[in-house]
């Protein structure tokens, strides 16, 4: 049937055959797809550019003693939630000691969330050691398991400082990131910074290509105003705008910064400092993490339907175009083949289109099977991100059938 013939029937109504139906839904399915990973990061691009540039301010020079500008530097809490962290704890807390900070404007506050190994001896051990003398912590040790949001809900309400640092155990901080956050927060219209974001050692090459396009990606929407989610290695809030989370939350970084953004205040990007990941995760860990964020994904869309409103603006915009659409992707991709079997009929361009999808999702089941890492980095870029999208449909359903908690896991090993 001539295309023309098609539009024309759509336009006025009248039944359309299955192959009419398979190309609408393979184009609407394919449109989105390029505009996801295509238009919109160009888009985004282009927006970026146009907007006026927001000078970072710049970072004060302490040098550990004493300075006159230290009289109007905010008070900070750094809250650690921690489960099982018995590997990390150690070097997290040689980190912190090193951090510049006059010492009466901020603390550690390590929250242990029923932890079953050695977390709090080694945390215990490490802060008798001398690099860790004097380093302000408080540690409060709970018995039972109450997750992850729980425990950040109870330490923010209980905080007593402006700001609160919310970082992961298995970070390293930058020397200088709290005088750097300080000075971001001296503009009152912002309301949330997350650090940038390093792997130690990347577990592939497509891993590496994905936070370096992710890094790229939220520098230019810092530009436009809100980062989409902060990195939960290393982002700092003011408390007095936090508004305490469902217990069941997944992806606790994400919505809690946007949830600032609502409230009408500017999420930044710092893209000078960054969190340095020391954790190395094995392949299914890497997806068991990836599959857990996309069930959060798929949780925040509900949570966060504020932002979808055209007042919201840039907002808004980046919300549905980076977040909402990435969790549809994978049913794309599923209908983009099922709707290219109804038109097999049309000729057999409709047939090659056809084989080449499935002979491409073929060679990616194998490949992954067999544990094959292909020479080119473009495939190697390809099955990391259809890995992405596996694990987004695999999340995705789990949160939809009830069955991702928003409770700790251990999926980080290698």
């Amino acid at each position: 049937m001539p295309m023309r013939c098609l539009a024309l029937e759509c336009v006025w109504g009248v039944p359309m055959s299955v192959e009419s139906v398979g190309l609408v839904v393979f184009g609407l399915c394919a449109l989105l797809v390029l505009y996801h990973h295509a238009f919109y990061p160009l888009l985004l691009s282009r927006l970026a550019a146009r907007c006026r540039q927001v000078e970072l301010p710049d970072i004060p020079q302490r040098g550990w003693t004493s300075q006159a500008h230290d009289q109007v530097l905010p008070s900070i809490e750094i809250i650690m939630p921690a489960y099982n962290e018995s590997a990390c704890i150690a070097d997290k807390l040689r980190n912190l000691a090193q951090l510049d900070y006059p010492t009466d404007l901020w603390r550690v506050v390590i929250v242990l969330d029923g932890c079953n190994d050695a977390t709090r001896a080694q945390a215990d051990r490490t802060l008798l050691e001398p690099e860790c003398a004097g380093l302000p912590v408080i540690i409060r040790d709970f018995q039972d398991n109450g997750g992850k949001v729980m425990r950040i809900n109870q330490a923010i309400e209980a905080a007593q400082s402006s700001l609160v640092l919310l970082s992961d155990v298995s970070a390293l901080l930058p020397v200088d990131c709290l005088l750097a956050l300080a000075a971001h927060f001296n503009d009152p219209r912002v309301g949330a910074v997350s650090l940038g974001y390093r792997l130690l050692s990347p577990g592939s090459e497509g891993e590496q290509a994905y936070w370096d396009y992710q890094r790229k990606i939220k520098m230019q929407e810092s530009r436009l105003g809100c980062v989409q989610g902060a990195h939960g290695s290393g982002w700092a809030l003011r408390r007095a705008l936090f508004q305490p989370l469902p217990a069941d939350t997944i992806n606790d970084d994400f919505i809690m910064p946007m949830q600032i953004a609502a409230q009408g205040y500017r999420v930044v990007y710092e893209s000078r400092l960054s969190a340095l990941e020391l954790e190395c995760m094995s392949v299914v860990g890497e997806q068991q993490r990836r599959r857990r964020i996309a069930a959060g994904n798929t949780q925040q869309i509900a949570r966060l339907l504020r932002l979808l409103s055209p007042q919201q603006g840039a907002k808004a915009f980046m919300f549905l175009s980076g977040k909402c659409l990435r969790v549809f992707m994978p049913y794309c991709l599923l209908g983009m083949l099922l709707a290219n079997g109804l038109f097999l009929g049309l000729g057999s361009w409709a047939v090659a289109l056809f084989l080449a999808q499935l002979l491409g999702y073929g060679a990616f089941i194998a490949m992954n099977l067999l544990q094959h890492i292909p020479r080119l980095r473009l495939l190697r870029v390809i099955n990391y991100l259809l890995l992405g999208h596996w694990a987004n449909l695999n999340g995705s359903v789990r949160y939809l059938t009830g069955r991702q908690r928003g409770v700790w896991q251990r999926v980080k090993e290698a």
